[in-house]
């Protein structure tokens, strides 16, 4: 088996788990929206008692 023959088997299997990855990332993203906004106000927070300390 050469290594073309093998990179070539492989491929198929990694578009289709690009996709899997895709498609929860574009599922899941809006559901922690909320926990992303909670991150950003800490690290405004924080970065306010950073300066002002």
């Amino acid at each position: 088996m050469t290594l073309l023959t093998f990179l070539l088997q492989v491929s198929i299997p990694v578009k289709s788990l690009n996709d899997l990855l895709d498609n929860l990332y574009n599922e899941m993203l809006p559901l922690c929206g909320d926990l992303i906004n909670v991150g950003r106000a800490l690290g405004g927070l924080g970065a306010l008692i950073f300066i002002a300390g």
